[in-house]
């Protein structure tokens, strides 16, 4: 074999070595997709942990074999303190909660999320007692503002400002009455608004009274809103809505109706239509980004897309390769005729 015969096969091994190395540090393991919604999981020698779709299901747990496990970014690390036929105490993070099978019980709370705890099975009559719990989380729902009795007086307006809202509530009554009063701001939960409109507060209200009271809700709106695009609507029991009849206090920016004893009821205004306006100075300025760099999980979609644009990255650089090893071994026979010549 001739020298240059050898030096260009060497070349060729190097550079499709290069190639695979580049691919296998920036292709293939790009695209590895991770579950953004449940953190790292530290268990015992003995515990089995399964991920659901909001949780963990939490095998063999007992007195002696803690474990831990992180949902929607909240820690749980925990233990058994006993276990019995139908129940079980669990210490989780320090605090203790008695569990009966197939209960749940409410074990943290935060502004998004309530987190559950769940006895499934407990098991005496094993060398070591264990129990099976299944911790899990769901979308939490909001509290009352207020639920508390009222004592009116006959005759006397009674007036609650609602927390957190801009919202109160006035009751009277002819006779002397206990009201039992109970306001939850749904505003931005499921609850779909009605078409077109978006609201500025959406209250739940009840109102259980020993007598009989007239109440009214009475809502602060931006004084900036066009008072032709604000109306308020109670919610029916089939999920439509109904325009309620409204006094108006221009002067205060507020809007007042008539409260029923138990009503979903809200303040809506109407969406205005988008526009959009182009500064062609603007447009042509660049923008620079100014975040630190990220790191990005890529769904199966996204992958499968990275994946084929590696591929073909791949296949160029082949192709590359073989025309410079043509240029080269026609380079190489052409110098070895012309040796022969001589």
């Amino acid at each position: 074999m001739e020298r240059h015969d050898r030096l260009m096969i060497a070349t060729v091994l190097i550079a499709l070595l290069a190639v695979f190395a580049w691919n296998a540090s920036y292709g293939w393991s790009s695209i590895i997709a991770q579950n953004p919604t449940f953190a790292s999981t530290s268990v015992g020698s003995k515990i089995m942990i399964n991920a659901t779709r909001n949780g963990y299901n939490i095998s063999n747990v007992s007195q002696t074999n803690p474990f831990t496990v992180t949902i929607n970014g909240s820690v749980f690390t925990g233990y058994v303190s006993y276990i019995e036929q139908r129940s079980a105490g669990l210490v989780l993070n320090r605090s203790e909660y008695a569990l009966s099978t197939n209960q749940p019980v409410q074990v943290r709370r935060t502004q998004s999320n309530a987190f559950y705890a769940v006895l499934t099975k407990s098991i005496l009559y094993a060398k070591v007692p264990t129990v099976d719990i299944t911790i899990y989380s769901a979308p939490a729902q909001p509290l009352p503002e207020i639920n508390r009795t009222y004592n009116l007086t006959a005759g006397s307006p009674f007036t609650v400002n609602i927390t957190n809202t801009s919202a109160s509530v006035t009751m009277v009554s002819a006779k002397s009455a206990a009201v039992r009063l109970t306001v939850t701001n749904v505003t931005g939960t499921a609850i779909k608004p009605p078409q077109d409109y978006e609201p500025l507060v959406i209250l739940n209200t009840s109102m259980q009274a020993s007598s009989s009271v007239n109440a009214s809700l009475s809502i602060k709106y931006p004084c900036s809103s066009l008072l032709s695009n604000l109306v308020s609507y109670t919610l029916n029991g089939n999920g439509t809505w109904t325009e309620q009849n409204s006094s108006l206090n221009i002067q205060a920016c507020k809007i007042a109706v008539k409260l029923p004893m138990q009503s979903v009821i809200g303040l809506f205004q109407k969406q205005q239509a988008a526009t959009t306006t182009i500064n062609p100075a603007a447009a042509a300025t660049s923008i620079l980004p100014t975040s630190a760099a990220s790191t990005t999980i890529l769904g199966a979609a996204q992958a499968a897309t990275q994946q084929k644009s590696y591929s073909a990255e791949l296949v160029v650089a082949v192709v590359i390769i073989l025309i410079i090893v043509g240029i080269m071994y026609y380079i190489g026979r052409q110098k070895k005729g012309s040796s022969k010549n001589r």
